[in-house]
């Protein structure tokens, strides 16, 4: 085996997954061996629940993880298909530390007041939609306004939820990474 170490984060987890499933899944397809892995549940805009996931892996030493692991570097994103009859995968990318990350620019319609110099919202519970005057300006077709607010809402929902959940780890006391 390799000594290379590598962080991970899964963005989506189907419900049903379980942390053992994906250290065994990890393992058999001769990735490596998940020494760390923390899961958090999380349920999207049609109310089905799904996870995400940070992972820390010792990459073995093979081909697969090799170009795995170039591919991460690379890119920063890859994907992992687990089920091929069902078609399942995931879309890993390779974790970057917060501290690590650097400044970021908001790439969504909104106004420039929902963000701080570092990209994290304003944690003052209102969240601020974008007016209709702010989208009319733009070479935009209908459609693709009306597709723009649609996913507005949905983000707006996320981020609701988020909030919510912050503010209740925060009463209960609970530490969030």
């Amino acid at each position: 085996m390799s000594s290379n170490n590598i962080n991970l984060y899964i963005p989506r987890i189907l419900g049903n997954i379980k942390q053992n499933k994906i250290i065994s899944l990890f393992k058999n397809m001769s990735i490596g061996d998940i020494f760390y892995i923390d899961m958090y549940k999380k349920m999207n805009e049609n109310n089905n629940l799904y996870s995400f996931a940070f992972i820390s892996i010792k990459l073995y030493d093979n081909k697969i993880a090799k170009d795995l692991e170039k591919t991460l570097n690379t890119t920063g994103v890859t994907r992992i298909t687990y089920d091929y009859e069902k078609n399942h995968y995931w879309e890993v990318k390779k974790h970057i530390d917060r501290s690590k990350r650097g400044a970021c620019i908001p790439t969504s319609v909104s106004t420039i007041e929902f963000f701080r110099n570092d990209c994290e919202i304003e944690c003052n519970n209102k969240i601020q939609k974008p007016q209709k005057s702010q989208l009319s300006d733009t070479v935009f077709t209908k459609k693709d306004k009306d597709d723009l607010e649609k996913e507005y809402e949905e983000l707006e929902k996320e981020i609701t939820l988020f909030l919510d959940f912050n503010i209740h780890c925060q009463d209960e006391n609970i530490l969030l990474y």
